[in-house]
């Protein structure tokens, strides 16, 4: 371990155990929100200083610290600079509102996975041929995320994308919080079943991935409430009624999208079996 890992090692679990008291304070998720930053900002800051007064052995080390070191730092305060605005700008309003801004939050975070997905593939399959273009500072041609939020637009010890993954680390932790922490207080109802219905068990016993294509594409048709059912309420009821819970759906579907095209999808198979079923019934 080299001396530099050795030492933001130390640093990091030291920003932790600050992050960790805070999160303990009977304060508001905003005031919590607000002191995590402050503490994230000046161990940034303390970080890049390191790097300053200690420069990398080999290129090796660099990209390691870009890519593996730096981010996760950063993404802490990616975290909790979101988590602050997030509770900042909580409407006031009925459980409808609270909805329509819990909806509108997770398609932010959706469409930043959308428009950064090449990159996310990159990172979250571990490919390394690109790494010297990516966490190197060499030419100054390093991307922005776009937009810089203000919190990060002053770091200068940085390639660029080493913000992107943290701002991947730090919104996936946001899209389980926002799951868990601002859903509606009442969650959807189970419908009303007869007796007969209740001695009738039925379990998804067909692969994990299949479950979130199916609801990705009932969310899409439009089928359920005229169109108003959220991706959180599909699979919260239909997870209920098959016995199956996905915490991670979100990210399984990038990770559906990025598998080969070649491959016959759930859905496909539907079709197939509902062309099969229709054949049958014909006498075919």
């Amino acid at each position: 371990m080299s001396n530099l890992t050795d030492r933001s090692g130390r640093l990091f679990t030291s920003m932790n155990e600050q992050l960790a008291q805070i999160n303990k304070l009977r304060e508001s998720p905003l005031n919590c929100a607000q002191k995590a930053v402050v503490v994230c900002n000046k161990t940034i800051k303390d970080l890049n200083e390191m790097v300053q007064n200690t420069p990398f052995t080999d290129k090796e080390e660099e990209i390691n610290f870009f890519k593996a070191i730096k981010p996760r730092f950063t993404a802490e305060l990616v975290y909790y600079a979101k988590l602050y605005q997030v509770h900042l700008h909580w409407p006031l309003g009925d459980e409808n509102v609270h909805r329509e801004y819990l909806r509108k939050t997770m398609r932010q975070f959706q469409q930043f996975f959308e428009d950064n997905f090449d990159f996310f593939i990159y990172w979250r399959t571990g490919s390394t041929d690109q790494d010297e273009a990516y966490f190197l500072r060499n030419d100054g041609s390093a991307y922005r995320v776009l937009p810089l939020p203000l919190y990060i637009k002053g770091d200068q010890c940085s390639t660029g994308y080493d913000l992107l993954v943290a701002c991947i680390l730090a919104f996936e932790r946001l899209v389980d919080y926002l799951k868990e922490h601002l859903s509606p207080a009442q969650p959807p109802r189970p419908p009303q079943l007869s007796a007969a219905a209740l001695q009738v068990l039925l379990n998804w016993t067909a692969e994990k991935v299949d479950f979130v294509e199916l609801c990705y594409s009932l969310a899409e048709s439009g089928a359920l409430n005229n169109g108003e059912a959220t991706l959180h309420d599909i699979f919260t009821m239909l997870g209920a009624t098959f016995n199956i819970h996905i915490k991670d759906y979100a990210r399984k579907w990038i990770d559906i999208r990025a598998r080969k095209s070649d491959k016959p999808s759930f859905i496909e198979k539907l079709v197939g079996f509902f062309k099969k079923a229709r054949d049958k019934s014909d006498g075919k």
